[in-house]
């Protein structure tokens, strides 16, 4: 369990679906449905007028967060990218 004290501030929540509904995801099916979801948000904070912001991405197992990682990485080198797992 995480932690951290402090003051709280508001979170928005977006479902971004996958394409395939009837099978599991592919790794890079899963990361690209990662990186367009990023760009949503990016283009949200745009639209609202927001500073830029934090977004956190679930995924299921440690390789999944390790692969997600190492893609973003790649796909956008000037974003930070911070595994939790």
């Amino acid at each position: 369990m995480i932690e951290v004290g402090g003051r709280q501030h508001p979170v928005d929540t977006y479902y971004q679906p996958l394409l395939k509904q009837d099978e599991a995801p592919a790794a890079e099916d899963l990361a690209t449905a990662v990186l367009q979801a990023l760009h949503f948000c990016d283009a949200e904070e745009r639209r609202r007028r927001w500073g830029p912001g934090d977004t956190l991405v679930f995924a299921s197992t440690e390789r999944e967060i390790r692969d997600l990682h190492a893609f973003l990485r790649k796909a956008e080198p000037q974003r930070e990218i911070l595994p939790l797992y």
